[in-house]
């Protein structure tokens, strides 16, 4: 019984990165908007001028962070309920988590990039 309610606790955490993910990204473009004093010329030039490939950089970069954050608060928590291993049980989390968007991305790639450059060229 106590793996299963680990195992749904690994999925919950992976689940709340995705949020986390979201978060991250909005709060970047805010920070863009007011460093780079962003307009939408500038945002229409920006978003033109990456390929698919610096989307995707992008978008692991801030994922692989919000699953690390998670990770690290998910280990507080499996330390304060006396969890063996919670280091290993964090760093399973982000594996797991790094795995399934991996299994999504390559059913759904194709479809991904198709609607990057449907907004690119709009």
């Amino acid at each position: 019984m106590r793996y299963l309610g680990l195992g749904v606790l690994i999925y919950a955490f992976i689940s709340i990165s995705g949020f986390l993910f979201v978060t991250l990204t909005l709060i970047s473009f805010y920070i863009k908007k007011k460093v780079c004093k962003m307009d939408k010329t500038k945002w229409d030039l920006y978003f033109k001028s990456m390929n698919n490939y610096d989307y995707l950089i992008r978008f692991w970069l801030v994922y692989i962070v919000s699953l690390i954050m998670i990770s690290g608060f998910e280990y507080y928590i499996l330390i304060s309920f006396n969890f063996e291993n919670a280091l290993f049980l964090s760093v399973l989390t982000i594996i797991l988590g790094i795995m399934k968007t991996i299994f999504k991305f390559k059913s759904e790639m194709n479809k991904l990039l198709e609607k990057i450059d449907k907004i690119r060229n709009l």
